[in-house]
């Protein structure tokens, strides 16, 4: 099952309210040019392209007499936009526009911005994977990676579930130059709520490959504090959108960060997290592309859809989870799926038994599960990438 919440900084306020605002209109707009742009901007934010996204909110604001209300929730949208794409500068300014005050983006405007240097040959690097268990029992693998940051050499944990930014815990932050920027936050997890803090680092390096001014979420040790898992430094989102191509030779137990990179059809949407569309039974639903869950599985709507065959074929089972958060291991009753075919993005994965948490557990809103790290390790070739938003298996 999938072993945490991340901190989770929405995309968008609500499209409900955006279905009601695009009504109230200005006579004599012209409500089809106001509505195609306002589409292929929404499309453009789903699938990450933020400043092409930017771009077409900006022609609308330029282009149309739009009501006040119109104008301050298009500029918000902006003001996320750049959030999530990194240029802080932007969404800082955005935000002033409309007269709203965001700490965060108003702090991190003021530091040095994220980069990513590299040559432009390929840059290959071996990865390692932990295959994961309690108790004797088989709970799933987590890829990790070497990094050298603050001139010491570092195991991270890939996962992209970590939305924004990186994660470290304190102890690892101050033995490797991670440096608080003066902004306090909290992380939800699934073993609760914690404190953290916003740091930045002068550079993380993966092979050839750097990434200079990175920031970091700042959790307490004991919120990583689980048995059976090394944990203290974890790879996030800013590093993936920052390195784009991946490719995960499983084989070889490879990663390559490719010196061209293929221009494929996107086939990701984000929100907030990273969905993936996947097929079981004939049945196509949105799941979580979370490299962070070592476990592929199902969630509580999934059982909620289907609840009537799962209560009559599915045990219920005790199951362990890593309580990220608070440290240690919980224990919760679900249910026990056996022989779950998983299909997405070019390939089938199937899973001997899968898990179903109970309603309210472990769920992200608009999904039906969690596509985990052994779904990507299960092929000989996986290739994902967060800028232009694709992930082929093969």
């Amino acid at each position: 099952m999938r072993k945490s919440w991340k901190i989770i900084f929405l995309i968008s306020a609500s499209l409900l309210i955006l279905a009601a605002v695009l009504l109230i209109v200005s006579p004599g707009n012209d409500r089809t040019g106001i509505d195609a742009l306002y589409k292929e901007a929404m499309d453009q934010r789903m699938h990450g392209r933020f400043e092409e996204s930017n771009a077409t909110f900006q022609r609308m604001l330029d282009t149309y007499k739009l009501t006040r209300r119109e104008r301050k929730i298009f500029t918000r949208f902006m003001a996320q936009n750049a959030f999530h794409s990194g240029d802080y500068r932007a969404a800082a300014t955005y935000y002033a526009t409309i007269r709203e005050k965001d700490a965060l983006a108003q702090t991190l405007a003021g530091l040095p911005p994220q980069s990513m240097e590299r040559p432009d040959s390929d840059i290959s690097v071996p990865f390692e994977i932990d295959t994961l268990g309690l108790d004797q029992d088989y709970h799933g693998m987590c890829i990790r990676v070497n990094a050298v940051i603050g001139g010491k050499r570092a195991q991270f944990v890939l996962d992209n579930g970590c939305v924004d930014y990186c994660y470290v815990t304190e102890t690892f932050a101050k033995e490797h130059g991670v440096r608080p920027v003066g902004l306090e936050t909290e992380a939800h997890f699934v073993g609760g709520t914690t404190p953290t803090w916003v740091g930045i680092a002068d550079s993380l390096t993966v092979g050839e490959l750097t990434i200079r001014n990175p920031l970091f979420q700042v959790v307490p040790d004991y919120a990583f504090d689980i048995p059976g898992l090394n944990l203290n430094a974890i790879m996030g989102s800013n590093f993936f959108r920052l390195a784009g191509e991946i490719q995960f030779l499983n084989k070889e137990h490879r990663i390559v960060f490719p010196g061209q990179q293929e221009d494929r059809d996107a086939n990701l949407t984000v929100q907030g997290h990273i969905f993936v569309d996947v097929s079981i039974d004939g049945e196509t639903l949105p799941f979580v592309l979370d490299l962070g869950s070592a476990n592929t599985a199902l969630n509580s709507d999934y059982l909620k859809r289907h609840k009537e065959a799962i209560l009559a074929t599915c045990p219920v089972d005790t199951i362990k989870i890593g309580a990220i958060g608070k440290g240690g291991i919980m224990e919760i009753v679900g249910y026990k799926v056996e022989s779950v075919l998983f299909s997405a993005n070019g390939g089938s994965f199937e899973k001997d038994a899968t898990y179903i948490a109970p309603p309210g557990f472990i769920s992200v809103p608009d999904s039906f599960g969690f596509l985990g790290a052994d779904f990507i390790l299960s092929f000989d070739k996986a290739v994902m990438n967060l800028q232009k938003m694709y992930l082929y298996v093969e």
